[in-house]
């Protein structure tokens, strides 16, 4: 992960670097200028002033407005002299803001559903005969109470959303609001897309998952805007997600939420305020958080309530925010052990039953994630490098180099059956891999809307196998592991803080980190559960043009007489046949 320094870390400063126009924009500081500023040109590192345009109406080129959509004709006159810009309504593309600044949580960075209602209001008055406009409500979105909860029963279309959005009284819909907001996005994105000729985005033809409930007053924070691993759930009664110093725990139903942890500042760790969590994960009986300053938390979840966490350091170096942790039974001991992934180049191994480190592989570059293989033996690492690292889980030493990223890795995940790997980085791709044959990827995937910032598969015994891609705002992808040609897009608003599918498969949990339309998205499994193989069912393809029947391949992990014997399945065989039934609140 980039380390940015803080010109007072303890108090939550801005972050500070060079005095470019480039760098003030990045680092949320947003100057007067006494000169006009000249009409939009695409800079060739999309740089802040693409950005500037963005958020100056008069300087908005075309392309954020494709034809399609009814903006052909957009001038791009210069700007009026002395544009002046205040931190206090920054852009909505301003990133990774201390969420010290902001009392009721931290931002929705660079994804802020107001400031973009506020944008694109400010582009409808300007061109107020264009197809797309959004009506004035969009400019006091802000103050528009929100329910405490939305469920399924209650989606109204474009009145009544996921996020209990209405849609109609801003005079627009929520297709062209998600239409409007890509294009914001790939303008303002600061990565490149040109180099995309391998990856191809897959289409949006499968229903794996439908919206259950969203409760709005459970907001997760984003400690740093690269680290969006925040949410962890065990069942669909056990969900955590951290606020700041807090770990918080509630169930899908909303029936309770309790603090599980609240950290005070760990000796040693330069925020007063306190422990800062920036990585959590969450097994069948431990929990463990890690901090910005190298802090890590760990508690027994079969323990008394009001039992305190251990706290410690995984590492006193100045850079150690610690990007990720993964829990895991150790191969041997079979004790759960903990990976933590610092920014200090290390990754250490901590039993968490006995509270000793038993391992620390130094590495190249900062660790920005792993994932350990099922057997325990092998081991993903991503980093702040182009190279995706399958190592040696017991040494650390690399066995293989996987070289098809063309920008820093921030998400990584290892499939229960051992045979498929996939590594997400910020140049918007998501590689799969087989682990019999490392050097040619099976998959190149593009994200949709944002680069990748968490991965996960399905677990064994969870249905039909899927990847669950999270981007770092607006789009959580559900794509199919069995062919990896086709996904679901799980659309929201806002900056995502992660996402957690449970131990049996059948619920996914997102954390929206939004100021006004965030909070906690519940999605339940759809359709019957799916045997291995999927029992010899067969299907007509019509893709050569004729009627040859075509057998699926397999749908689960393993045969049913294998997942009976595995000790990670959850549920039996006739629970798993009954998923999507609706038959969860029956009581007989």
């Amino acid at each position: 992960m980039e380390h940015i320094m803080f010109d007072d870390e303890q108090s939550g400063g801005v972050p500070i670097g060079g005095n470019t126009f480039a760098n003030l924009i990045d680092q949320g500081v947003y100057p007067t200028f006494n000169t006009a500023l000249p009409a939009y040109s695409p800079p060739s590192n999309t740089g802040s002033l693409g950005m500037m345009a963005h958020y100056n109406p008069s300087v908005f080129p075309s392309s954020f407005f494709p034809p399609a959509l009814g903006y052909s004709n957009l001038p791009t006159a210069p700007a009026t002299a002395s544009q002046t810009f205040h931190p206090a309504v920054a852009p909505y593309f301003a990133a990774d803001f201390d969420d010290d600044f902001y009392p009721g949580g931290a931002p929705g960075g660079q994804s802020d559903v107001s400031s973009f209602l506020d944008t694109w209001r400010g582009v409808s008055l300007r061109h107020p005969n264009s197809a797309n406009v959004v009506g004035p409500k969009a400019s006091t979105f802000r103050h528009v109470e929100r329910p405490k909860t939305v469920n399924r029963k209650q989606l109204q279309g474009d009145r009544f959303d996921i996020q209990g959005i209405n849609w109609e009284a801003l005079e627009t819909t929520r297709e062209t609001a998600r239409a409007i907001r890509a294009n914001f996005a790939h303008t303002s994105d600061r990565r490149n897309r040109f180099h995309l000729h391998l990856a191809k985005p897959l289409p949006d033809t499968d229903s794996f998952f439908r919206f259950r409930r969203m409760n709005t007053e459970h907001r997760a924070w984003i400690a740093h805007f690269q680290l969006r691993n925040i949410i962890s759930a065990t069942s669909q009664h056990d969900i955590y997600y951290a606020k700041g110093s807090k770990v918080m725990h509630t169930d899908a139903y909303n029936m309770r939420t309790s603090c599980l942890m609240d950290l005070p500042p760990v000796a040693g760790s330069s925020f007063a305020s306190g422990f800062r969590v920036t990585a959590l994960t969450a097994s069948s009986n431990t929990l463990v958080a890690g901090g910005f300053t190298g802090e890590y938390a760990i508690t027994n979840l079969q323990s008394e309530i009001g039992t305190p966490p251990t706290v410690g350091h995984v590492t006193p170096a100045e850079n150690g925010i610690t990007n990720h942790a993964h829990a895991f039974a150790h191969r041997t001991s079979a004790h759960t052990t903990a990976a933590f992934c610092s920014n200090d180049a290390k990754m250490r191994i901590l039993d968490c039953e006995t509270g000793t480190f038993t391992d620390t592989f130094p590495y190249a570059h900062p660790i920005n994630c792993a994932a350990t293989s099922p057997d325990g033996r092998l081991r993903v690492v991503v980093g702040d490098c182009n190279e995706a690292l399958i190592t040696n889980a017991e040494t650390g030493q690399p066995v293989e180099i996987l070289r098809n990223h063309t920008d820093h890795a921030f998400a990584c995940a290892w499939a229960d059956d051992g045979r498929y790997v996939a590594t997400g980085a910020q140049d918007s791709q998501i590689v799969v891999y087989d682990a019999r044959w490392w050097r040619d990827p099976l998959r190149f995937i593009a994200t949709e809307l944002a680069c990748p910032r968490s991965l996960a598969f399905s677990p064994v015994g969870g249905g039909k196998r899927v990847l669950l891609a999270a981007e770092a705002d607006d789009v959580v992808n559900v794509i199919d592991a069995q062919t990896f040609a086709s996904r679901q897009s799980l659309s929201l608003f806002g900056a995502i803080g992660g996402m957690s599918i449970t131990p049996d498969g059948e619920d996914v949990f997102v954390a929206c980190c939004d100021n006004k339309v965030g909070g906690i998205l519940g999605f339940e499994r759809t359709g019957y559960g799916q045997e291995y193989g999927l029992g010899g069912v067969w299907r007509r393809d019509w893709k050569y043009g004729d009627q040859r029947m075509v057998q699926e391949g397999p749908a689960e992990w393993g045969t049913d007489e294998e997942m009976r014997n595995d000790g990670r399945v959850v549920k039996g065989a006739t629970a798993r046949s009954r998923r999507g039934l609706g038959l969860g609140k029956l009581i007989v």
